[in-house]
């Protein structure tokens, strides 16, 4: 009885079986299943200066949690921006002027006490 074992152990008439194009093949095909998630992820990931920082937090409130987003303007200008997240998809704009901080409040009571935020920031000139 054949199960195929055979064709993986042992060479046919005198030829190894994977060729070396056949491995340059299958190594770039692995390559690319490992790394093209990676790199998709972030060509969609929203814009934001390095001089904005944001950071999540949840806290927990009459039986359920708000999502609120800080936002921070290191910037020497002012700058817009537009906060949603992962549970609630709908952005809340908010303008900074130079050197401010804001708590963005984007759920409130909502069951998820965890959340992505989505921020997408720009320079007012």
């Amino acid at each position: 009885m054949d199960c195929g074992w055979k064709l993986l152990s042992t060479r046919t008439r005198g030829k190894p079986l994977l060729q070396a194009q056949d491995v340059i093949h299958y190594v770039f095909g692995i390559a690319i299943g490992i790394f093209a998630p990676l790199v998709l992820s972030d060509a969609g990931a929203p814009t934001v200066p390095p001089c904005i920082r944001h950071w999540p937090e949840v806290r927990y409130r009459n039986l359920g949690y708000d999502h609120i987003v800080h936002l921070r303007n290191e910037c020497r200008g002012r700058a817009r921006c537009a906060v949603s997240t992962d549970v609630n998809p709908e952005p809340v704009e908010s303008n900074l002027a130079a050197g401010e901080a804001v708590a963005v409040l984007t759920m409130r009571g909502s069951p998820a006490r965890e959340f992505t935020p989505r921020v997408q920031c720009h320079l007012i000139p």
